[in-house]
């Protein structure tokens, strides 16, 4: 777990929202069990109320730049929770995938990082979670998937300063991982397909029934 904490302090590190939970004493490398739980709940809070909060007020406010950071965050904190293999990154996916089915963002930013999710996971060979996120977008317009594709594999320079000041561009993914594109788009059609653009369906009881993430 102190190797996910490192990661995830380094990777989100000009998150004003991680580094307060960073800050608190009952999180970031104590070796107390009870300590730990709490600070995994905290990021599992960040994660999928926060930041889904923050990101629908930017919409709303047609800060899409805002609403994008905050869709990358979330998937940068995914991929440090699997390569860390955190002991709750299933459970953060379940939830995150939750709040996006709750918000029902179609902006491209935010499926481009969703894409980038997938292809994190597939290259791993996580194939139980890369369905999951793939179903979650098979009932996004085809259009904005190619078109998100398209931009994801062909954005081969990492370094883009106007972008933000992490001075990533975050479309950038490695060359393994944009390999992984056409297959990703292969399933999101195929699912599509299969479930008729059903939206999320996996989390349609949670959408309908107006239920809160457990």
């Amino acid at each position: 777990l102190s190797r996910f904490k490192k990661k995830v302090d380094s990777t989100l590190h000009n998150n004003y929202i991680v580094k307060e939970i960073m800050k608190k004493p009952k999180s970031p490398l104590t070796v107390n069990p009870e300590h730990i739980e709490v600070a995994e709940m905290e990021i599992l809070e960040t994660l999928t109320r926060y930041w889904p909060y923050y990101a629908g007020l930017a919409n709303e406010q047609n800060q899409s730049l805002i609403s994008e950071a905050i869709y990358h965050d979330q998937t940068e904190l995914m991929r440090v929770a699997n390569i860390s293999d955190s002991k709750i990154q299933h459970q953060m996916l379940d939830r995150l995938l939750e709040s996006d089915a709750q918000m029902g963002s179609t902006s491209l930013g935010f499926i481009r990082s969703r894409i980038k999710l997938a292809a994190s996971y597939l290259q791993v060979e996580e194939n139980d979670l890369v369905m999951k996120v793939v179903v979650t977008l098979a009932s996004q317009s085809q259009s904005k998937i190619e078109e998100a594709a398209a931009t994801l594999s062909n954005t081969i320079d990492p370094n883009f300063w106007e972008v933000n000041d992490r001075g990533n561009d975050w479309n950038f993914m490695s060359k393994t991982q944009r390999a992984m594109i056409p297959e990703i788009v292969r399933m999101i059609k195929r699912e599509a397909g299969r479930n008729g653009h059903q939206q999320y369906p996996h989390y349609r009881s949670y959408v309908n029934e107006g239920e809160q993430p457990g």
